[in-house]
Parts: structure tokens; sequence; C-alpha cells
């Protein structure tokens, strides 16, 4: 894949990352290859996070201060392996948190894949189901105003009355849509949720004109993702500081 192509599937995958993870406050400005997000709330004792690609790495460093005046911060370098960047960072004091893959589903079929048949999928749509679900997790996981978002969409999975597993769609430009936040809990895992859930949503998007997808993989991830058509991009290494 070529850098270009790579460069545009990125910031499409960053757009995708600032509509299911931002909130009503939160900002996105872009300076050359890197993009800053102002969550505008701390997330994880953090407020800022950059994203990176094809940045030496010195200019890295003065773009990221400038940023965040030195504050704490996330920063997402998606990188070629050896172009020196990550060791560039690494010297500079930031910390590796972990380590993805950036990935691509091309436009073609899905196999529908179910359910367990005592998992239930809803759609979140409404003010009352995001409360329900707050008052389950005893945090606000789901803030209401991300509903006012017409690209989002917030997926849950249920057995009986407790949330199993979760998952955001976001439906972007050009015909790309991006999934993020998957998770199942520990509790549940290897049953195929995760499969039924990611596989409905592939096919929403599709629906809705959407065929292409774009997402940033963990490694738990990573097997189900390729399972269901994803190709590598390339790696992305998650700094810390």
């Amino acid at each position: 894949m070529s850098p270009e192509t790579t460069l545009a599937l990125f910031h499409v995958f960053v757009t995708g990352w600032f509509v299911a993870r931002g909130k009503g406050c939160s900002t996105l400005e872009r300076m050359g290859n890197v993009w800053h997000l102002h969550y505008g709330v701390p997330m994880a004792g953090r407020d800022h996070e950059l994203f990176v690609y094809g940045t030496p790495v010195e200019e890295l460093i003065r773009l990221a201060h400038g940023f965040t005046r030195g504050t704490g911060h996330y920063l997402a370098l998606a990188h070629p392996p050896g172009d020196g960047v990550g060791d560039g960072l690494l010297a500079a004091q930031y910390r590796v948190a972990a380590q993805e893959m950036l990935m691509v589903r091309p436009p073609h079929s899905i196999t529908p894949s179910f359910l367990p048949p005592e998992m239930s999928l809803q759609r979140v749509t409404t003010v009352a189901q995001v409360e329900r679900y707050n008052r389950l997790q005893g945090r606000t996981a789901i803030f209401p105003i991300e509903l006012e978002e017409p690209r989002l969409r917030y997926y849950l999975v249920y057995q009986g009355v407790v949330p199993v597993a979760r998952g955001r769609l976001v439906l972007l430009d050009q015909g790309i849509f991006c999934l993020d936040g998957i998770h199942t809990a520990s509790t549940h895992r290897r049953r195929g949720i995760a499969r039924g859930m990611v596989t409905q949503m592939i096919l929403d998007a599709a629906a809705a004109n959407h065929p292409r997808g774009v997402l940033s993989s963990s490694d738990m991830g990573y097997p189900l993702y390729q399972q269901l058509g994803y190709q590598n991009i390339c790696p992305i290494t998650i700094f810390e500081k």
C-alpha cells in the first residue's frame, strides 16, 4: 500500500476515533501529519491525544509540547518498523502503553454470525437506554449527548439484564465505516459474542452504504478481525507521557 493511501486511511481512522471518543466539548485539529485531539474532559487521567504519521521526531516533540503545554498526553504513532521515530520518543522520556495494528476491510460480503441464543443485541437510541447502561456500569460510560451525533451508533449485548459486550460504529465519508471500543466482559469471552456483534455492525454499515471498514486492533482482537476480512495497513504504537 502506498504512503499516500496509508496516510488517507489513517486520516479517516483518526476522524472515526474523534467521532467515537470525543465528547461535546472535544476538538480535533490538524497540523501537517499530526492530529491533536483535545478531549475537554480527562480520559484516563489525560486530556490530550496526538495521532501521528510520517513526521520527524524533532518536529513531533515540538508540536506535542505546543499542543499540550507539557502536560500528560497520549501519542498514537502510525509508522513502519525501524523508522527511528519510536526510538526518538523513548529517548524523550515517552513510555510505550500499547501496540496496535491499523487495519482495513475491503468492501466484500460477510457471512452472518449469530449470537448465542441467550444473548440479545441492542442498538442504543434513547436516553433511557443510556441511563440504564450507566447505572449497571456504576459510571458514565455513555454520555447522553453522544446520541446527538448522527454518524455514531452504539451497540450493546445483554445476557438477560446484564450487559456483556459493547461497541461503537461510526459512518464516515466516502462509504467508510470505523469500529471502535469493541469489548467483551472477561467472564463472557470465547463464546462468539464479539463475532456476532461485530458481524452485525459490518452488515448494518453495508446496509447504510458504507461497505469499507477501518479500525485499530489490539492483540486480543486481531485474530477476529483477520477472520472477518480485515487486512493490515501499518503498526500503531501508543506512547504516553
